[in-house]
């Protein structure tokens, strides 16, 4: 459906043209989360980092127990990384939650505990970019400044009729954040950013938009011109690599579970699991699960049964977790992993395990923590 305006001959709609009707609609529809009533500074930079990557609704239960186990930005800077991930385990992508804690701790020491207001000073802390800065600026001290994340990208791509994807191109995401600035309010800055992000979260949706409900739709060059699921140019799918990781489960008789950490590096670094293998093809789980005893714990192990079947999706790779019930010969010694530990099923929490692995000691019942 196409729709009439005058603004579809305006090559430069003004931050009123948009912010007025924007904010008019956020103020009624605003997404009730739980870092909007008090956004402090650091309410807002963990909120932010939170986000990364991860949809609000997922972030909400996380950002609840990082708050209360954190309250401060120097709790945060004194507490350990075992502690930090510990408590965002089960978030995913745990670079973030080193990168928090180093930014807290850089914070403190060189800024007096008070976070930056200054988007150029937030950038150079650990785990900031652009769109991150932009937000905690905005949000927190309300600073002229844009946030530009995936929904507000498409956002604009849509209202401005923008060819290109900012994803592959440099000058596509020049020109958007550009115009991103431009349309920004003086005032209340901070919720016209996220009354972008709510709009193209609930509204502005990438396959089947709701222009009907949409506050801009008027002002909007590609709904104008019947073709806003066109904007930005899609990017072409990535393809999905299936893996098979087989898990070795190796308790003594007081119920103790080996578990390693992962070496720093790759997926979960720095994380707790059992000793854990990718298959090699034509592998069979079995096979593996021997394997994982001798390449990561020095064992030699004799498989009995798998007792857990998990799947899980890192980035583009699609996992199938098996673990297996195994008894050793022998002591460990940490061969494939940083260090490794016995633990009872009551201690669980006090590490920071991998989701998938989590999701395992769930399914035979060992998993105790509270989530």
């Amino acid at each position: 459906m196409k729709a009439t305006s005058t603004h579809l001959d305006d090559t430069n709609l003004t931050s009123k043209d948009i912010g007025q009707p924007l904010l008019q609609w956020y103020d009624r529809n605003s997404r009730p989360l739980s870092w909007r009533p008090s956004p402090s500074s650091y309410a807002t930079l963990v909120a932010e980092f939170m986000l990364q990557q991860t949809q609000a609704a997922a972030v909400e239960p996380y950002y609840r127990r990082f708050l209360s186990r954190f309250p401060t930005l120097e709790a945060l800077a004194v507490a350990s990384e075992l502690e930090v991930c510990s408590v965002w385990a089960g978030l995913g992508y745990y670079s973030r939650a080193r990168a928090i804690r180093r930014l807290a701790q850089v914070v403190v020491e060189q800024y007096e505990g008070q976070i930056p207001s200054d988007p150029v000073l937030l950038r150079r802390l650990p785990g900031v970019g652009c769109y991150t800065a932009g937000a905690i600026a905005s949000i927190a001290f309300g600073v002229r400044v844009p946030a530009v994340d995936g929904n507000v990208s498409r956002v604009v791509a849509r209202l401005f009729q923008i060819a290109g994807n900012p994803r592959k191109s440099g000058r596509v995401r020049n020109q958007i954040l550009e115009i991103a600035h431009r349309i920004l309010p003086e005032r209340r800055v901070g919720d016209f950013n996220q009354a972008m992000m709510d709009l193209g979260a609930t509204i502005c949706l990438p396959l089947r938009p709701r222009c009907s409900e949409c506050p801009l739709a008027d002002r909007c060059r590609a709904y104008i011109n019947g073709n806003p699921a066109q904007y930005p140019e899609r990017l072409e799918s990535r393809l999905i690599v299936e893996q098979t990781h087989v898990s070795a489960m190796i308790r003594r008789e007081n119920g103790d579970l080996l578990l390693c950490q992962r070496p720093n590096g790759g997926w979960w670094a720095g994380m707790w699991e059992m000793p854990r293998v990718v298959c090699h093809d034509g592998e069979g789980v079995l096979a593996a699960a021997v394997r994982a005893g001798i390449e990561v714990v020095g064992m030699h192990l004799t498989p009995h049964e798998i007792v857990a079947n998990i799947s899980h999706t890192v980035t583009h790779h699609r996992i199938q977790l098996y673990v297996i019930t195994a008894v050793g010969d022998g002591d460990p010694v940490p061969i494939g992993c940083s260090r490794i530990r016995w633990a009872q099923p009551d201690q669980f929490h006090e590490l920071a395990i991998t989701s998938p692995q989590r999701r395992a000691l769930k399914a035979v019942g060992l998993w105790t923590a509270l989530d």
